[in-house]
């Protein structure tokens, strides 16, 4: 989710709590805390593990989180510390368990296993809810305001929202079920009542995207275009022996390829279909390999591309 929504939703936790407003923004701010690994992307492949949505986005990640900024903030909220780390665990809890609902997902189970798991439920900018959260902390800062929205009524939207969210889906899937067996629908990166269709064609070895919304009560799709499957070359295969791209087959869907020559041989990029604002597909593994197809190393990656 965005980073306002995951702030807003601390803050929120604050407001139910009836706290006063120097933790209010101590709760905003550990509402977004797990994205500060966005910071550690310009490092090289060893920090994948602490890259963004790596260990900060999973359930593992939560209490020593919440155990470290239990210690930063001893000065400033001076609950008892057992009370901090429940309610702090809490906050960024809701922060993994919101990234899971989108079509990104999270790692819940880092170390264990790095795959990301995904809701597919709710776009990637909740302009619905963020509108709602923000009249509501509004409505309680500024005594005058003509509507009173107290956090339960936030809460109680909050439900609603997910509740269209899955019916809406669910109702365009039915819809959509003819189409055997691998397609999968994920939301958009605004609209409630619009998705992307992600079906597998083996024979054309690609994936057919469509743009699938409502239109007057009925469900409508429209072809986007096709995204390259891996291609069955030598190039590509020799590249499938390297262990990170075993476990991306295993821990991701929707793997691309693109290859590059280079003075020594070749490079293979390997992705994963995400349609980002950034690109269709991110870029997770780099394989280099010599003349002869060996592999000399491999890397991990946080790119964007377009196929």
């Amino acid at each position: 989710m965005d980073p306002l929504t995951h702030a807003l939703t601390g803050g929120l936790v604050s407001q139910s709590l009836g706290q006063d407003r120097k933790r209010f923004w101590i709760y905003c701010f550990l509402g977004d805390a797990p994205d500060l690994d966005v910071f550690f992307e310009k490092l090289g492949g060893w920090a994948y593990f602490i890259k963004h949505r790596g260990f900060l986005h999973s359930l593992t990640g939560v209490i020593p989180q919440a155990l470290l900024y239990a210690v930063i903030f001893s000065r400033l909220d001076k609950a008892p510390f057992r009370k901090k780390i429940g309610w702090y665990s809490l906050v960024l809890l809701l922060h993994v368990m919101s990234d899971f609902l989108t079509r990104h997902g999270a790692p819940l189970f880092l170390p264990f296993t790095a795959r990301n798991f995904r809701g597919d439920l709710v776009p990637a900018v909740t302009v619905v809810m963020l509108i709602v959260m923000i009249i509501a902390f509004i409505s309680q800062m500024i005594k005058k305001f003509p509507m009173r929205m107290p956090p339960k009524a936030v809460w109680i939207a909050w439900a609603l929202y997910l509740l269209v969210c899955w019916s809406g889906k669910t109702y365009a899937m039915n819809q959509l079920d003819p189409k055997a067996g691998h397609l999968t629908l994920v939301p958009s990166n605004l609209n409630i009542f619009q998705w992307i269709s992600v079906e597998e064609d083996s024979r054309a070895n690609v994936y057919q995207v469509h743009v699938v919304y409502f239109n007057n009560g009925r469900i409508v799709e429209d072809p986007k275009g096709t995204v390259p499957m891996p291609p069955h070359d030598p190039i590509v295969e020799a590249s499938k022996a390297s262990a990170y791209v075993k476990s991306l087959f295993i821990e991701d869907r929707w793997p691309t390829a693109r290859t590059q020559k280079t003075t020594d041989g070749w490079q293979v990029d390997w992705g994963t279909l995400l349609f980002s604002t950034r690109g269709a597909v991110r870029g997770k593994v780099r394989v280099h390999l010599d003349a002869q197809l060996n592999i000399i190393k491999s890397e991990h990656l946080f790119t964007f591309w377009n196929s």
